[in-house]
């Protein structure tokens, strides 16, 4: 916030330059304007300023108001927390945003903020939030945030490259691509720096940097000069976490590694593009809109090539056959048609294959960590048809209870 008085546009421009995982002192009092004052910890660290702005408003009497920290979790929402705070200081809060936010866009940040009020040891004993007050408030994108990275994707032209940062286990140890447009940032300093900040909030393990280049038709490719055994997984994961919520990130699905490496005075490069197997947006897609009265075709496989198992499903037969041609030579595969059934899920079939459950609940459970969305499928039971139509079916709930591998 500026050395000015307290205004909206300066509490927008406080709001404006927090990150994910920032801090700042806040006041509330929805019958004052404006009714939120923001000071960010860097610009006042005694909190001085902030008393001082407190002080010098004229409250009105019997009016509610509450002060303490405003945090900015790993997915961009604010928090506010202090000793005090009720249901209708939100209420305030929301119509005030809802009244700025055109003027001031990043006002819109506070979109989905939540009051929470902590007693004298520190302990939650009160949470007030209601995302129905915030629909007509815009989603903002927090630098820091997953929902930035698919932003910058999104923004970056036909050949055009940014810095990122990828982990498979990043702040709150959540699948995370950071994503910097070169255009903003030349030399990569300020990257640096945010990366800095991005693996304070995360978990230890590999994580993956380099220059990302926007190509046709919506390409991706990631070059690097790290090793990077572990970058499909970490790719993949950030596509089964968020791309059915930010389209954005489905490019990714196109992505290519490039590694690049000087041996003997020359620069080697290796170019890897991301293997069918880890591609599992299709699935999810088709099994997140699964109803009763519309069935799917699947097709399982052992062995898809030198990747592992796997599902496929689509709609119709012809797509289905399409695909797994596509996948070249397989393994024993079977085929047969998915449905819900009162909260269950199906896999009808005319001839089994041996161990169909035990496979696939070993396939479920190891890629749901990186497709969540999967989980529907976790206690599927197998119904094998006759010619006459009659139905045998199986279960194996210890196959479902077994750890993944």
């Amino acid at each position: 916030m500026s050395d000015g008085a307290p205004s909206t546009a300066a509490t927008a421009a406080a709001i404006g330059n927090l990150n994910a995982g920032h801090r700042a002192w806040f006041w509330l009092c929805p019958n004052v304007d404006p009714p939120l004052m923001v000071l960010s910890l860097a610009d006042d660290p005694s909190r001085q300023k902030m008393q001082a702005w407190i002080e010098a408003v004229d409250v009105p009497d019997g009016t509610e108001s509450m002060s303490g920290l405003l945090l900015l979790d790993g997915q961009g929402t604010v928090q506010l927390v202090g000793p005090q705070g009720s249901k209708a200081m939100l209420k305030g809060l929301a119509r005030w945003v809802q009244a700025h936010h055109a003027a001031h866009p990043q006002l819109a940040r506070l979109r989905g903020a939540s009051i929470n009020v902590l007693n004298a040891d520190g302990i939650l004993i009160k949470r007030f939030a209601h995302n129905k007050l915030w629909t007509s408030v815009p989603k903002a994108a927090v630098a820091g945030t997953i929902r930035a990275a698919a932003v910058s994707l999104q923004a970056l032209k036909e050949n055009e490259d940014a810095w990122f940062w990828l982990a498979r286990r990043g702040p709150d140890g959540d699948p995370f691509l950071h994503v910097v447009p070169r255009s903003q940032d030349e030399s990569g300093a300020q990257f640096a720096v945010q990366v800095q900040a991005l693996r304070r909030r995360s978990e230890s393990g590999p994580t993956l940097r380099g220059v990302l280049r926007r190509t046709r038709n919506d390409g991706v490719v990631l070059t690097t000069t790290q090793r990077a055994p572990d970058w499909q997984e970490a790719v993949a994961a950030v596509i089964g976490h968020y791309a059915l919520q930010l389209p954005p990130l489905r490019m990714l699905r196109t992505a290519q590694l490039v590694r690049m490496k000087e041996r003997k005075g020359q620069v080697m490069t290796k170019r890897e593009p991301l293997a069918p197997s880890m591609d599992l947006y299709r699935q999810c897609e088709l099994i997140q809109t699964l109803a009763e009265d519309e069935p799917l075709y699947f097709w399982y496989t052992t062995s898809a090539g030198d990747n592992g198992p796997l599902l496929l499903l689509e709609p119709d037969t012809d797509t289905l056959r399409t695909a797994a041609e596509a996948l070249g030579e397989s393994g024993p595969s079977v085929r047969g048609t998915l449905r819900a059934v009162d909260g269950r899920i199906d896999f009808v079939v005319r001839k089994p294959l041996s161990g169909f459950l035990p496979q696939l609940a070993s396939w479920v459970m190891n890629a749901s960590e990186r497709w969540p969305l999967l989980e529907r499928l976790r206690g599927a039971q197998l119904v094998i048809t006759d010619r006459n139509g009659a139905e045998t079916r199986i279960s194996d709930e210890a196959a479902w209870q077994t750890p993944a591998t």
